[in-house]
């Protein structure tokens, strides 16, 4: 919600001309001059300088606006935000919002602190539900990116090739009644690379994949 105050000389301004009255029953018409951009004294403007000088705000306001004498502001409405009865918006600082139309962002529910993904050292004391990942049965190249938790069903032998970018994840890889061996590409690892996967139908392994400045591992975690 905006408040617009409107002085004398900004309600002569908008209507574009003066009406004085006399001590005859006759009026006659007072044409506000053109005033030099910036100039804020109280007096006639044309309504031509009114609109340029608002920036043409006044030409997006709807709903009533009222002034009395020296100054006065009445609610207004700007057309390009919808809001709820009796719901305000407060801005405290000069702030550029950009992103694509016709998409929606949702707010907790309680007041919080907006974390950034390019600013390093913030401290995080809440935490995330995340919704695993389903991968598709056959060779995957790992992308942690895609989500922290993974999972992909084992029904048949197949490879799984390192993370082109540097980051972490963890995959769960199922066993069903036709998995195969597991070959892993793009790797730098030692001979110990954990528990020892096989083929067994039901059988679970979580296999955790890192790469950091361009260096792949993993490590194996049977769950039987």
């Amino acid at each position: 919600m905006k408040h617009v105050a409107l002085g004398t000389s900004l309600l002569f301004g908008i209507l574009g001309v003066a009406w004085l009255s006399s001590t005859t029953p006759a009026q006659t018409p007072v044409f506000c001059p053109t005033r030099p951009p910036g100039d804020n004294t109280n007096a006639c403007a044309s309504t031509a300088f009114v609109l340029a000088n608002a920036g043409g705000g006044i030409t997006q306001l709807t709903g009533d606006v009222t002034a009395g004498p020296g100054s006065g502001s009445q609610a207004a409405t700007l057309a390009w935000i919808s809001r709820a009865a009796s719901k305000t918006l407060t801005i405290n600082n000069s702030l550029t919002f950009a992103g694509t139309d016709a998409t929606t962002m949702t707010f907790p529910s309680t007041n919080g602190t907006i974390a950034a993904l390019n600013i390093a050292d913030q401290t995080v004391s809440g935490g995330a539900n995340v919704t695993s990942q389903s991968l598709s049965t056959g060779n995957i190249t790992i992308d942690c990116g895609g989500r922290p938790l993974q999972f992909q069903t084992n029904g048949g032998a197949f490879t799984i090739t390192a993370p082109a970018n540097d980051g972490s994840c963890i995959l769960l890889s199922t066993n069903n009644a036709s998995a195969g061996a597991i070959t892993f590409s793009g790797f730098s690892v030692g001979t110990n690379t954990g528990d020892a996967l096989d083929t067994t139908n039901a059988h679970k392994f979580s296999i955790t994949i890192w790469r950091i400045n361009g260096t792949s591992g993993y490590r194996v975690a049977a769950h039987q």
